[in-house]
């Protein structure tokens, strides 16, 4: 191997520069053995670790780099970054600033900021960089995408649900636009017309925007609705006049639209959000079933139904999800606790002391959760599905919350305008979850106490 230094670092740049991050290590790790000091070498070392997938050995490298040469803007970004990524954000952020202070023409520095800030809740001061990334390169579908967010969690929809669009372009997103026949609409009176309306995201966010349809159909327009089939039950029970069919199923309809592009179509402000419930209900004979199936399981009275993890394809689900582990204050509470948990998640072991109900097995579709839901006193659950169906059905339910948590629960409001019956409990900082159950706890013993009317 060549052991002049610069020369392999030039070839190391070359190959970072066409993504060859794993070739370029060995002449990196080269360099830096010749030449230890050398904060060009670091970084760049630390840069192919970050691009491989190794952020903890990067950290090293990265820190020395910064340490040598304070004002490396590449190193500062890439030290911040990673530690970002590690989920030390906050750690992370002084090196972001100052990369996008060296670099304020650099729209990754003005954006990883942006993003940084974001995930910290420090909207005042993400402002700033995230319109100087968007300023930088306008056609930017990340940035752009996270403004949408930026508003809409500020409870900005007329700026936030135009800009949410968007999301087609994020790359991040798992949901791709679909290519369909036909024209797309666009808000226009389109009275006696046929509108073929599809979900785009999760079982969460149609349930949530399902409220929409029969607003539709109140306009004189025939939606036709399609859900999967786990919903598809659940999806019968909204008001109004609509064709229900199962997703992939052929359909015929005059214009097309996404679930969750109707409110920027009707034109949606926090003031007018849709939010008389419930809009979903549970079928009467399963929920009488679930009654009887429930008489004589327990010990205490009060049924307080639990979920603690979400699915584990969410971007975000490192942060929305707890543990079975995290709920162990709830042992202290006199209540009865039923699992409400379905996936991986389910399998986990209740902590010493709590007693946890798991009758999931008997829950297929989400109409079967509705009915089990119906006879429950309360629901307790991180943000996932069963958040959204319990406020459908007009169920007591309280909200489990991340510190960044999603833009639709709004910034530190402990209500929600989508849902009259949840309260939201939420982290005071990243990863607080004995902070929230805390919280949860002394609100459970004072329901308590009125229950008993101490």
């Amino acid at each position: 191997m060549n052991n002049d230094p610069e020369a392999l670092l030039s070839k190391a740049k070359q190959l970072l520069a066409g993504e060859k991050a794993a070739e370029a290590l060995p002449l990196l790790q080269h360099a830096v053995q010749l030449k230890p000091n050398w904060p060009d070498a670091l970084t760049e070392l630390g840069v192919a670790l970050f691009m491989v997938n190794r952020d903890t050995d990067a950290l090293q490298p990265l820190r020395s780099a910064v340490r040598l040469n304070p004002r490396l803007a590449r190193a500062n970004k890439a030290l911040g970054a990673t530690l970002s990524r590690l989920n030390e954000i906050e750690q992370g952020v002084p090196y972001l600033q100052t990369a996008a202070d060296l670099q304020p023409n650099d729209f990754e520095a003005q954006s990883n900021l942006a993003v940084a800030l974001y995930g910290l809740r420090r909207l005042d001061e993400m402002a700033a960089p995230l319109q100087r990334a968007i300023e930088l390169n306008p056609n930017a579908a990340e940035a752009r995408y996270l403004r949408a967010a930026y508003w809409l969690l500020l409870g900005d929809f007329e700026r936030g649900w135009p800009e949410y669009e968007w999301r087609w372009q994020s790359a991040t997103r798992p949901y791709p636009k679909p290519q369909l026949p036909g024209p797309e609409w666009n808000g226009q009176p389109i009275s006696g017309k046929r509108l073929f309306v599809y979900p785009e995201q999760g079982f969460g966010d149609t349930i949530q925007f399902s409220r929409y349809v029969p607003i539709l159909s109140e306009r004189g327009i025939t939606p036709v609705f399609v859900g999967p089939p786990e919903l598809l039950d659940l999806l019968g029970t909204l008001p109004g006049n609509f064709e229900l069919r199962p997703l992939n199923g052929r359909v015929n309809y005059d214009l097309h639209c996404s679930l969750l592009s109707l409110p920027r179509l009707l034109n949606t402000r926090l003031e007018t959000v849709p939010a008389s419930v419930p809009y979903l209900r549970a079928d009467p004979a399963r929920v009488s079933q679930w009654k009887s199936r429930l008489q004589g399981v327990g010990r205490h009275g009060m049924k307080i139904g639990i979920a603690w993890a979400g699915d584990a394809r969410h971007p975000n689900d490192r942060a929305r999800s707890c543990r079975l582990l995290d709920f162990a204050p709830l042992s202290a509470v006199e209540a009865d606790f039923f699992s409400l948990q379905k996936g991986p998640a389910a399998g986990q072991t209740p902590p010493d002391g709590l007693v946890v109900y798991d009758l999931m097995d008997e829950v297929r579709t989400f109409a079967d959760g509705a009915a089990f839901i119906s006879n429950l006193d309360l629901v307790i659950a991180v943000d996932t599905a069963i958040v959204h169906l319990a406020g459908a059905l007009a169920k007591s339910c309280w909200v489990l919350l991340p510190h960044a948590a999603d833009w639709r629960w709004l910034h530190q409001r402990t209500d929600s305008p989508w849902y009259p019956t949840l309260r939201l409990f939420r982290q005071s900082k990243i990863g607080d979850w004995p902070g929230v159950f805390g919280e949860v706890v002394a609100a459970l013993n004072g329901t308590s106490r009125k229950n008993k009317g101490t």
